[in-house]
């Protein structure tokens, strides 16, 4: 299963082995460009690898067009329930295809949803498809 994982601040130096405190230190007074703020969705494979295009996509929204938090936060449970989705075919988000889409959105037409146990509605369901596509272009 996909996963979310929310970025924190850096640790404080002595919360570190006593090893790379020093660089614990340092870290501190560095200053990034266009920085991911603290809470910022980092998305990982059911084997704990970084989905980097989709962390791209929410950072463009995110820091880029100046998205709002709920914009992205709709963005990161759309694109976590879409490659939870095709990881569970076996299917690599890179190998998606249309007819993958439409079976997700079938998906969604016949199946209650997890959290509200009701049927999704048609307007949940394109708002859906329209961000998975958003993502694609």
């Amino acid at each position: 299963m996909a996963e979310i994982i929310r970025k924190t601040s850096l640790p404080h130096p002595e919360e570190v082995p006593a090893g790379v405190r020093t660089a614990a230190q340092e870290a501190l007074s560095l200053t990034l460009r266009q920085p991911r703020p603290e809470g910022f969705p980092l998305l990982f494979t059911s084997k704990m690898e970084l989905m980097e295009a989709a962390v791209g996509f929410l950072h463009e929204h995110a820091v880029l067009r100046a998205c709002t938090t709920d914009t992205i936060r709709t963005y990161t449970e759309i694109l976590l329930d879409w490659f939870d989705s095709i990881e569970t075919l076996g299917i690599a988000w890179s190998d998606a295809d249309v007819s993958d889409l439409v079976s997700y959105r079938d998906r969604m037409l016949k199946k209650a949803s997890p959290h509200t146990r009701r049927a999704f509605s048609i307007r949940t369901v394109n708002h859906r498809i329209r961000g998975v596509l958003r993502f694609y272009a």
